[in-house]
């Protein structure tokens, strides 16, 4: 409790911009988001009020959210939510200080504005049943690193102890902050003034394998307990033989997910905010800054070198973990560290000369335009998804309308909906790519319908509707007076057939 008096006194100031800065450019990014309706498509099949997880969640190994959400006894509100989102990441970014040691001010102002902005933290908040605890995992993910840390300084038990629940906790939560986690870790190794013994280095490394080796023992005692089978993810549930052989084209795979975040448009769009020249000026930027980094051994420079070339597959270890995932912005909260060691290098190297001073004032300069392209693309990605919800809205409202206006409409009657109803967003280009490029209304077909279906008309329009089963759809549909209707939105796109409600969508 003294030291965490002491690093308060000693870093007030920083703590008071960070507070500040963290805060205002939260508000700025968010604010639109947080008055307004627009979700993933997800949240409406588990809730937009109110959701507790349950098997699936277990199935999943997340069995972490299981005992958050009956802490917050299934709440699901946007406002809270996202003051405890903002809580968590504004401790992180204190914390990551300390873990880094980050002192100058313009370091501690950009290390605020890239946890306030960055497009992860967007799509996360779009999944809203579940954005606060994945903002916890990566809390905890920092914790993670920082009981490592301590364990290298002190090579006491108790930070190793700390470091290895930390990231079963997180695991628990959601596995993608291994990525998180190992991607820092990576970091400290790299940006550390002093040598770091190999065997150190190596028992640390086991230290977090443990780490993931007991919370894969706790999720397989948890599902022999509960009866339930890990969930077909991804790949992620045919751990073994497959995944190992799988190793070597997993790890090629980690370096063209990175590439793709940097210089692609698959994991986020880069084509029409310049991003591609502006990261490779970072990525320079990075070598230069490393190679004028005075070190102390031969052994140190191989052994930052070699955590230099991992960082991608640290970064994005859920390729190696799951084999069939691709790295997206939600699955790859290690991202972010790739504007973690920038700002990190950035804030230890010292600009004595003319030309050094013009790299930093370059460097500065490259993370405020990338930060300013970030909260553009987020606030478009809000607008998209507020589209898409009017869209919806107009639509069902006009189909409830003509629906209960037909002659021998009764209220217990159900409805079927024969399709999807794309919708393509006039801003979708400007967005994110991930949750902004999903061009479906939140109805799907048949099963994956019915939830999302009710619960929008519960939950937004105040009506009660129910779904026909697949039985009832496969009957329906195969009718010859199925296949005369016109689709929507013509008239004849909108009948009742075997007491339901029936609109063809296509």
């Amino acid at each position: 409790m003294n030291k965490i008096k002491e690093y308060i006194k000693d870093n007030k100031t920083n703590i008071i911009i960070t507070a500040i800065v963290f805060t205002a450019f939260f508000i700025i990014n968010n604010i639109q988001f947080i008055f307004s309706h627009g979700v993933a498509p997800d949240v409406l099949f588990f809730g937009t009020e109110h959701y507790k997880a349950g098997n699936w969640e277990i199935s999943l190994g997340r069995f972490g959210l299981v005992l958050i959400d009956k802490l917050k006894f299934g709440l699901v509100n946007k406002q809270i939510i996202m003051a405890y989102c903002m809580l968590y990441l504004g401790i992180s970014t204190l914390l990551i200080q300390n873990l880094f040691n980050i002192k100058r001010k313009i370091s501690v102002i950009l290390l605020s504005i890239v946890l306030a902005v960055f497009p992860t933290f967007t799509e996360t908040y779009f999944f809203l049943y579940c954005a606060d605890s994945y903002c916890l995992a990566f809390l905890l993910s920092v914790i993670a690193v920082i009981g490592i840390k301590k364990y290298i300084e002190t090579n006491e038990i108790k930070y190793a102890s700390i470091a290895i629940i930390s990231t079963v906790i997180t695991c628990s939560l959601y596995q993608a902050y291994l990525g998180l986690i190992f991607g820092l870790y990576a970091i400290y190794i790299i940006t550390n003034k002093k040598d770091i013994n190999i065997k150190v280095i190596l028992k640390t490394i086991l230290i977090l394998c443990l780490s993931v080796i007991i919370y894969y023992a706790l999720v397989n005692c948890i599902l022999a307990i509960k009866g339930i089978k890990l969930a077909t993810y991804k790949g992620a549930n045919s751990l073994g033989i497959e995944t190992i052989k799988q190793i070597p084209k997993s790890v090629i795979h980690t370096y063209h997910d990175i590439a793709n975040f940097l210089f692609g448009n698959k994991v986020i769009y880069n084509n029409i905010y310049y991003r591609r020249i502006i990261n490779s000026v970072m990525l320079l930027s990075i070598i230069l800054l490393i190679r004028k980094s005075k070190e102390h051994t031969i052994k140190s420079i191989i052994t930052r070198s070699i955590f230099i070339g991992i960082l991608p597959i640290c970064i994005a270890i859920m390729d190696i973990i799951a084999p069939t995932t691709t790295i997206n912005l939600v699955t790859g909260p290690g991202l972010i560290t790739i504007y973690i060691l920038i700002i990190t290098l950035l804030d230890k190297y010292k600009f004595s000369s003319k030309i050094q001073k013009i790299l930093e004032i370059l460097i500065v300069t490259m993370i405020v335009i990338t930060m300013h392209t970030f909260i553009i693309q987020n606030n478009y990605t809000y607008r998209v998804r507020e589209h898409t919800y009017q869209n919806f809205y107009t639509i069902q409202n006009n189909i409830y309308t003509r629906g209960t206006s037909l002659k021998g409409y009764k209220k217990e009657m159900k409805w079927l909906f024969s399709d999807t109803i794309p919708f393509y967003s006039e801003y979708r280009k400007f967005g994110n790519g991930f949750i902004s490029n999903d061009n479906e209304t939140y109805i799907g077909i048949r099963r994956s319908s019915n939830t999302q279906i009710m619960n929008f008309y519960k939950n937004y329009m105040g009506i009660n509707i129910s779904i026909c089963s697949t039985d009832e759809y496969d009957q329906i549909v195969n009718t010859e007076e199925f296949k005369e209707m016109q689709s929507y939105p013509n008239d004849n796109s909108i009948r009742i057939i075997n007491n339901c409600v029936v609109v063809k969508i296509k």
